[in-house]
């Protein structure tokens, strides 16, 4: 399961739609960024990455 997935996954999982996440994330990412990378068109480091994770409560395990 790629991060996209997961993060897509926890969303479905909770109700939220990718505006609900973009306002919880209000102030740590900007609004283009995280819907240029749900919607395929641009891709995160890590960094922004762990921002959207911790946000939601998900950790990478390895």
């Amino acid at each position: 399961m790629t991060i996209k997935q997961a993060i897509e996954n926890e969303l479905e999982r909770r109700g939220w739609s990718h505006y609900r996440l973009v306002k919880e994330l209000e102030g740590k990412l900007h609004a283009r960024t995280v819907y240029a990378y749900l919607s395929g068109k641009r891709d995160l480091g890590s960094k922004r990455a762990s921002i959207i994770l911790e946000t939601l409560g998900l950790k990478i395990k390895g």
